[in-house]
């Protein structure tokens, strides 16, 4: 459920965001909204800078541990990879969640 609400709000969230920012624009004093927009652009691009290297990150751990899986013998390395490579999206603990299957499958073997 709380899955579903979180997928309807960032819908909403981007379709409405223009009039969101616009209402938030009007809020700065007439003489300050040049430094507001000079604000909001500088944090569109440090956040997007963070959401691209993350995608990076995920990238390279899923081709490296791809590698790894397929060089183990390890059965179901397609499927790990991607695991590997979706999960570690989260920053720190995707790693190590991550790892649980691959060991889980390596200890089978």
């Amino acid at each position: 459920f709380r899955f579903f609400i979180m997928l309807m709000l960032s819908a909403y969230l981007l379709i409405t965001a223009d009039s969101i920012f616009a209402f938030f624009r009007q809020l700065v004093r007439p003489d300050r909204r040049a430094a507001w927009d000079v604000l909001l652009h500088r944090i569109d691009r440090g956040l997007a800078g963070v959401v691209r290297g993350q995608l990076v990150i995920c990238v390279v751990n899923g081709v490296l541990s791809g590698v790894g899986f397929y060089l183990a013998g390890l059965e179901y390395w397609p499927i790990l990879t991607v695991i590997a490579t979706v999960l570690s999206i989260i920053p720190i603990f995707g790693a190590i969640i991550s790892s649980i299957p691959a060991v889980v499958v390596a200890l089978q073997n």
